[in-house]
């Protein structure tokens, strides 16, 4: 097993409200980064978070689990947050936990109430924040109107760095890359 020194480890916490798609996005690090061969999916009860029979069965996360990935030689601890209020215990505990903050919202259904209960506990932790808009592809997808959403309710403070180009499925993305600016056909 490969040794990591402290100050090539972190530990980022994804939350969010449920079904807006944290469980998915760490199946897609873990895929992306190599660790996993396969992408597994929650329609399938297969992926690497949810392992439990009552989280397949039910088709949500009960409760916290932990995935490494190794992104450029750093080891990042990736926590997966379950997005009820049921299970709000394992979110408290984990935001004292971790460096930073992955807030996932849908595009389908923006905001929601665990959204900005998470946001509020990483405020007062004094956690750095990233937004992850989620679920770009599906229909009624609206990323103007959930960045809208997101301004109304955090602030000022969220600025889009890659804006997405269409609708569902449809979508490409625009960004910056070293000073150019970009778009992904």
């Amino acid at each position: 097993m490969k040794s990591y020194s402290a100050s090539d480890i972190r530990n980022v916490l994804l939350v969010g409200h449920a079904g807006s798609g944290k469980t998915t996005l760490l199946e897609a690090m873990l895929y992306t980064a190599g660790a996993t061969t396969r992408m597994g999916t929650i329609e399938e009860g297969n992926t690497v978070s949810d392992h439990d029979p009552d989280e397949q069965r039910r088709a949500i996360s009960v409760s916290l689990a932990m995935a490494p990935v190794e992104w450029r030689d750093v080891k990042i601890n990736v926590l997966d947050a379950p997005g009820t209020a049921d299970f709000v215990g394992d979110l408290r505990n984990a935001i004292r936990a971790v460096d930073a903050v992955i807030v996932v919202v849908s595009a389908v259904d923006g905001v929601e109430v665990q959204t900005e209960y998470a946001w509020e506990l990483a405020v007062e932790e004094g956690l750095p924040r990233a937004i992850f808009v989620n679920k770009l592809d599906r229909e009624r997808a609206d990323f103007e109107g959930t960045l809208a959403q997101l301004v109304s309710s955090f602030g000022n403070q969220v600025a889009p760095f890659e804006l997405p180009i269409g609708a569902e499925h449809e979508e490409r993305a625009l960004y910056v890359v070293d000073g150019t600016v970009e778009i992904d056909l």
